[in-house]
């Protein structure tokens, strides 16, 4: 027999939040961790005021132990970028199938406003493998 539960939608939105935050806390793994550390140390970097990076390492380690950050070839598959001036908003989505905004949450607002100088992660079309 199925039991009905009533909830408001605070407390529904509660849960959802719980458990999406206990999803994302999960521990990265060392070999994740050395490899946000490996792109970070050789991807671009803020430089100018205001420049920042639009993800944190450990955003960035839970990525890749997701996704992994090499393509099936050996080479790079989840990119840093610094964002020139010219560079677009959905030139970038196009170069991905994860949302960009989703992957660099530091950033609010990105699809309106895509900083010059700011650092974007992105995650390129294909076979990745980790």
């Amino acid at each position: 027999m199925k039991k009905v539960i009533r909830l408001t939608e605070s407390e529904l939105e509660d849960i959802i939040k719980r458990v999406i935050s206990e999803q994302s806390n999960q521990p990265v793994g060392s070999v994740y961790r050395e490899a946000a550390d490996e792109l970070l140390r050789k991807g671009p970097k803020p430089s100018g005021a205001g420049e920042k990076y639009c993800f944190t390492k450990e955003k960035l380690a839970q990525d890749i132990a997701n996704t992994g950050y090499k393509n099936v070839e050996g080479g790079y598959s989840r990119i840093l970028h610094k964002i020139k001036q010219g560079d677009t908003y959905s030139e970038f989505q196009n170069k991905t199938e994860v949302d960009l905004q989703e992957m660099n949450p530091f950033c609010k607002n990105l699809k309106n406003d895509f900083r010059v100088g700011d650092i974007i992660q992105y995650q390129t079309k294909g076979p990745h493998s980790r």
